[in-house]
């Protein structure tokens, strides 16, 4: 997977640095993957990076995407909504294993 930055941005209002970027891979890379690479190459901690969004166009092998980079955890949990700090981790993975059970439930009466 090569990651390459394409863009950044520092809102000063929001405290977080907005970071756009291009992936060159054959698959569609996982959230936690994006998280690593971009600590490593922004030299930060990855609890601080909430990925926003990574976005394949049909038939191509690049993707491309948008987190943002907080200065404190306190700005990231004042700022981020929690469906983005969840989605991609463990605790949302169990989390739609739990909720998909009750939908089939429900579909079956």
């Amino acid at each position: 997977m090569e990651l390459e930055i394409t863009k950044e941005t520092y809102n000063p209002v929001l405290e977080r640095e907005e970071i756009f970027f291009e992936v060159k891979d054959a698959k569609t890379p996982k959230r936690e993957d994006v998280k690593k690479r971009l600590a490593a190459l922004k030299n930060a901690d990855e609890s601080l990076i909430a990925v926003k969004y990574i976005r394949q166009n049909f038939g191509k092998t690049t993707c491309y995407g948008k987190a943002h980079l907080y200065k404190s955890p306190e700005t990231l949990k004042r700022v981020e909504p929690k469906y983005i700090m969840i989605r991609g981790t463990q605790q949302g993975k169990q989390k739609a294993k739990k909720e998909q059970p009750k939908e089939e439930k429900e579909e079956k009466k």
